[in-house]
């Protein structure tokens, strides 16, 4: 899917102290310090300050997407949202960092599962989802807006695992033993198999 995008503007040399800062939230943005490591004959850290609308943020926050292409100054750079710094009541956000990402280079994220269809079984009662996200390690332009999981091929006694799951090319699960849905076996299937391992038995 496409990498979203987030404006930001770079800030005034006056614009890093507590206070202006106090100033710059209650005007609706939130501060923000983009990171940038070059690496050549000498290693080199980049920290830039900038400002980002405090409404573009919370949307991003809130559908959980972390990638985003930061805008400013006519610059683009692709970054990774971290160290989100919260109020003492857990709500607004006071700062964020963003650190410069190689597109090359792979990374785990959460990605949500979506599920379709209707298992094979009478009584949705007896299916179980367990995980709705599964860590996908992908690059950071290859990422899926979600990874798909059909149902109607599942009946009962079915588990279905992370490993299991249809993922795009080049992408790798995290945890391939993580249980997505299971579904339980029929009523009287376990009994049956019981008399009939008992039968052999004898």
């Amino acid at each position: 899917m496409p990498t979203p995008e987030l404006a930001a503007r770079k800030r005034a040399d006056n614009e890093t102290g507590s206070r202006a800062c106090q100033k710059m939230r209650f005007n609706g943005e939130v501060p923000a310090n983009l990171y940038k490591v070059t690496k050549g004959e000498t290693t080199s850290l980049e920290n830039v300050n900038l400002a980002v609308t405090a409404y573009d943020l919370y949307q991003l926050i809130e559908k959980r997407q972390r990638i985003v292409d930061v805008k400013f100054d006519g610059r683009s750079e692709l970054v990774r949202v971290s160290d989100i710094q919260r109020d003492q009541f857990g709500d607004d956000v006071q700062h964020i960092d963003l650190r410069v990402l190689d597109p090359e280079d792979r990374l785990e994220v959460s990605v949500p599962i979506v599920t379709s269809g209707r298992p094979a079984i009478q009584d949705l009662a007896g299916m179980t989802i367990s995980n709705r996200r599964v860590g996908l390690i992908t690059k950071p332009r290859e990422i899926p807006e979600h990874i798909g999981l059909d149902l109607s091929k599942l009946s009962y006694g079915d588990v279905v695992t992370a490993g299991q799951l249809e993922i795009p090319a080049g992408s790798s699960i995290a945890d391939a033993e993580l249980v997505i849905v299971t579904i339980a076996a029929k009523k009287g299937a376990k009994k049956a198999e019981a008399e009939a391992e008992e039968g052999e038995a004898e």
